[in-house]
């Protein structure tokens, strides 16, 4: 008895859980490399090391997120168009 509003309803309930788990990937891998990155050149730069590690993040997500919202199937952020 799936009704074509029930159907919608998991559908973008679908889309919900793939972007949630997507967003969180990319998250968990920009912070594995700012973690590698801090630990790897502290010892050369000290504090300044913190600016290097969030900028090679920042510009990481961005990338990854522009990638992943490329793809047909789950965009991460909607768009104003329908």
């Amino acid at each position: 008895m799936n009704t074509p509003a029930v159907n919608r309803r998991q559908e973008k309930i679908k889309s919900w859980i793939l972007r949630f788990i997507k967003f969180n990937l990319i998250g968990f891998i920009v912070f594995l490399v700012g973690t590698a990155i801090f630990s790897l050149l502290f010892n050369r730069m000290g504090a300044w090391t913190w600016l290097a590690a969030n900028a090679v993040g920042g510009i990481l997500q961005f990338s990854l997120i522009s990638y992943f919202n490329t793809k047909k199937k789950g965009t991460m952020f909607d768009s104003c168009k329908e």
